[in-house]
This record gives C-alpha cells, sequence and structure tokens, in this order.
C-alpha cells in the first residue's frame, strides 16, 4: 500500500508476515504483523522494517479510512499499543480530508536528527479514502487474526 502525500512525499507500507509466525494460539502477540516502511518525505528518505501493528490495528485503519470517506464522525488521532505510527486528521471538509502519518521510535530513520516530529501529510478525496481502505484490506487478507483477541 502506497499512500501519496503532498509535495511528492511518499509511504510504503508492506505487510512482511506475523511477528512470530509460529504462534497460532489465542493471544494478542500472536496477531502482530511486521511493516516494511519505505519513507519519501521533506525530513529525508529511510526504509525500516522494525514497524509492528496488529491485525486488529490493521482493521481499525481500514475502518477509520472508510469512515473518512463516508463522512462519518472518526476520533481525529488513531494511536496504537506500539507507538511506531499514528495518523490525525488534521482537516476535514466533505470532500477532502488533510492527514497526517506521523512516525515513532522504531518507525524513524535510524540516522534521525534533533527532529522531534517524522510524518507526511496526505490529502485525499472521498475516492482516494476508499482505494486506501480498499488496498489495506486487500494486504490483510492475506493475514487473518489468528486465536482470540485480548
Amino acid at each position: 500500500m502506497i499512500f501519496n502525500g503532498i509535495k511528492n512525499q511518499t509511504v510504503e507500507f508492506k505487510i512482511r508476515g506475523y511477528e512470530l509466525p509460529e504462534n497460532s494460539g489465542p493471544s494478542y502477540e500472536a496477531n502482530f504483523l511486521y511493516i516494511e516502511l519505505n519513507v519519501e518525505s521533506n525530513f529525508g528518505n529511510w526504509q525500516t522494517d522494525d514497524c509492528a501493528l496488529s491485525t486488529t490495528d490493521f482493521e481499525k485503519i481500514i475502518n477509520w479510512f472508510c469512515y473518512l470517506q463516508q463522512n462519518k464522525t472518526v476520533t481525529p488521532q488513531l494511536n496504537f499499543m506500539k507507538k511506531g505510527v499514528s495518523f490525525e486528521l488534521i482537516k476535514n471538509t466533505d470532500d477532502r480530508k488533510s492527514i497526517r502519518i506521523l512516525f515513532h521510535s522504531e518507525c524513524t530513520p535510524q540516522n534521525k536528527k534533533d527532529i522531534k516530529l517524522y510524518y507526511v501529510d496526505l490529502e485525499l478525496n472521498r475516492v482516494e479514502l476508499k482505494k486506501v481502505s480498499e488496498a489495506i484490506q486487500k494486504e490483510l487478507n492475506l493475514f487473518p487474526t489468528r486465536g482470540f483477541e485480548e
């Protein structure tokens, strides 16, 4: 899934697999997925595969983008247990949404400078929002939730 940001910035999310591929039991940890990020931003370009989100986190992202596409109310910030990536709704009009993807801790460049905040801003219309949620869903379908989420 590639997010096309403003000013030619991009964020590519790739699900690489389960963090614990051998663990199929009913535990929250069984459903964490390794994420590879390829970021081209105003802060520089970097790649990392140290990020992780759970299958439930991905479902929240999908729903968040679907709700935005449908002009439903969403929480302005979408944060997760592992604080590698978060999403923030910056501007919300009927036909365009400004969204910030924020990068934290292990999802920032390894050679980071003194910049306190790394992010990429997106401006998406309703068609683009739908494409985002569908693309994420398509990738997540390859990694179903295992066992029970706690």
